[in-house]
C-alpha cells in the first residue's frame, strides 16, 4: 500500500483532502462525491449545494472533528479567548530508549515502569494513541481536550488558517 495521499479537490468549497481518510465526503463542507457520481448516472435529482455552508464556511462539530483528523486547526467563532484552537495529536510509536531518556512529558514513575517491564529491542514499540489538544488563550497547550455539550451542538466551527 502506498503512503502517498490521494488528494481530491471538493467541487463545492475547493478544499483538498485525502480521499483515503474521508472516502466520498468532504471534511469541510460535507459534500458527498458519491452522490455526485449517482447524479451523473441520473440516479438522483440535480445537486443543490448548501449555499449557507458555502457563504459562511462554518461547520458542525462532526465536520470540525473530521477536519482536525485530517490535520486542520479548528476553532469556534463563539469562543471568547483570542487565538484558541483545537488540533489532533497523531498516534505514534516510540521505542523504550526514547520513552525513558528523551520524552519530557511523561512522569518518572511511568518511565521507570517502561524501563522495568518493556523490551529494549528497536522493534519493541510503545503505542501512544491520538488525542485532541487545545491551544489556549494564554499560549499553553491543553492535552486531552474535551468538548462541552455546547461545543458539540454548535455550528460555528471554522478552520483556522
Amino acid at each position: 500500500m502506498s503512503n502517498h495521499c490521494i488528494d481530491v479537490k471538493c467541487p463545492v468549497c475547493g478544499e483538498e483532502y485525502d480521499a483515503r481518510l474521508h472516502y466520498y465526503r468532504c471534511p469541510v463542507c460535507g459534500f458527498d462525491r458519491e452522490k455526485l457520481s449517482l447524479h451523473r448516472q441520473r440516479q438522483l435529482p440535480p445537486l443543490q449545494p448548501n449555499l449557507e455552508q458555502l457563504n459562511s464556511k462554518t461547520m458542525n462539530f462532526g465536520q470540525a472533528i473530521e477536519a482536525a483528523k485530517s490535520g486542520k486547526l479548528v476553532a469556534r467563532q463563539g469562543w471568547n479567548g483570542k487565538g484558541m484552537f483545537i488540533f489532533m495529536r497523531p498516534a505514534c510509536e516510540l521505542d523504550t530508549e526514547t520513552v525513558v531518556n528523551k520524552v519530557q512529558s511523561l512522569p518518572d514513575s511511568f518511565k521507570k515502569w517502561v524501563a522495568d517491564h518493556h523490551g529494549d529491542a528497536p522493534t519493541d514499540k510503545i503505542k501512544f494513541g491520538r488525542y485532541l489538544c487545545m491551544k489556549a488563550a494564554d499560549g499553553s497547550v491543553v492535552n486531552g481536550w474535551l468538548a462541552s455539550q455546547t461545543d458539540m451542538l454548535s455550528e460555528d466551527w471554522t478552520i483556522v488558517e
